[in-house]
């Protein structure tokens, strides 16, 4: 009845020119209800007479409010690099060695498929091959990593990469690359802790992002890596335009620096000690 008395308020306010009082409030035991089927009588109030409604005999239940479900915000993260280490591959029949064409794994073929066509061979006895000047484009470079710096407050890891020829063909039972290369590039992957250790030779896909100094800087995408006792180098095939540095660490000649089954050693007296490189002893620019 509480309702009936405010109504009838506000129809009697928007009917007069003048402030009228609402009636005072009952309490509900004060309050009858007029029986079924008979007509409410007509209340009073100042000067003018209004109508009550006609209340049902039993109000229907207000459907219960539902709190809004406010789903919540998904926490910021930052994409990684896909990286795939490559596993060691059986070894051919005794005194039988295989030649192939490089096989993208099922992971890499998205990445490799987007290089252009003279993306495909990098470097080989028969074409020169340049990793400067080349700005925006797509690129799958081969080399081995000289050093890896982690970025903690961008999360990223840097590798200072020797970039290392590759003109298509591959032993069948590991992974051939030429000791020679074009020079240096750094490949910037999103994320730490990818595993990857110094001295192995990897592959790195992405968009060349800049150049300083004849470095570039390539936005790594996806790494394919190879640890050592998985890759070899074939011979030193293409135009030597590496780091001179790095190629003083080779005490090897280049008519022997091939070898079907490398051990430790093998990649100790080509490219030097692991511990020479071990995260944050070699700068990366």
């Amino acid at each position: 009845m509480k309702r009936i008395a405010i109504l009838v308020a506000v129809l009697v306010s928007a009917a007069c020119a003048t402030t009228i009082e609402p009636p005072p409030v009952h309490e509900p035991s004060a309050v009858h209800e007029p029986p079924a089927g008979v007509e409410p009588p007509v209340e009073a109030v100042g000067e003018t007479a209004v109508e009550l409604p006609t209340m049902p005999a039993e109000l229907p239940a207000e459907p219960p409010t539902e709190s809004p479900i406010v789903e919540p915000e998904p926490a910021a993260s930052t994409p990684r690099a896909v990286v795939e280490m490559s596993p060691e591959l059986p070894r051919p029949p005794r005194n039988t060695l295989g030649t192939r064409m490089y096989a993208f794994t099922e992971a890499e073929t998205a990445f490799g498929e987007k290089l252009a066509e003279d993306e495909h061979v990098t470097g080989s006895m028969f074409q020169e091959y340049a990793i400067t000047g080349k700005a925006g484009a797509y690129v799958g470079w081969f080399g081995i990593v000289r050093g890896i710096r982690e970025d903690v407050e961008r999360d990223q890891t840097r590798m200072l990469v020797e970039m290392k020829y590759f003109d298509g063909l591959t032993d069948t039972h590991i992974q051939c690359v030429s000791f020679n290369g074009a020079g240096d590039f750094v490949a910037i992957l999103d994320g730490r802790d990818h595993g990857v250790r110094p001295l192995s030779l990897v592959k790195a896909y992405g968009t060349v992002a800049s150049e300083t100094d004849g470095v570039p800087r390539l936005e790594c995408e996806y790494l394919r890596v190879w640890d050592q006792g998985r890759f070899t180098f074939m011979m030193a095939y293409g135009k030597q335009s590496g780091n001179v540095a790095f190629r003083k660490l080779n005490i090897i000649k280049l008519d022997d620096i091939y070898a079907p089954f490398p051990d430790e050693r093998y990649y100790r007296l080509r490219l030097g000690r692991r511990a020479l490189f071990e995260s944050g002893i070699i700068d990366v620019p």
